[in-house]
């Protein structure tokens, strides 16, 4: 619960809002797509573009999960490119054709 000034007139009384509070940032974190982030017997994992366009499962480990992003403690590094779609139909060693980044709504 808050109180404050509300001179405009802007919010009615007893609305409710969602507010997002930055406490810190990470320095250096690795985030990815929260549609990458699969779940199974071993924990969460993604599915990981390698040069000859084959993926690989790659076991992580989560930070946190903020909406579209995951912060990714380990198993993950930068540049590592990720699958965001159709990773049912994946197995490792699967080939796949890298496309621009979209995330699905």
């Amino acid at each position: 619960k808050a109180e404050f000034p509300n001179t405009d007139k802007a919010l009615w009384p007893g609305q409710f809002v969602n507010v997002v509070l930055t406490l810190h940032e990470q320095k250096d974190a690795i985030v990815t797509p929260s549609a990458a982030v699969q779940s199974g017997p071993t924990g969460q994992y993604v599915f990981v573009v390698k040069p000859d366009s084959t993926v690989e499962l790659r076991n992580i480990k989560i930070a946190r999960a903020e909406g579209d992003d995951t912060v990714v403690a380990s198993g993950l590094q930068a540049g590592d490119q990720v699958v965001i779609v159709g990773q049912l139909r994946l197995a490792p060693g699967t080939r796949v054709n890298v496309g621009k980044a979209q995330v699905p709504s």
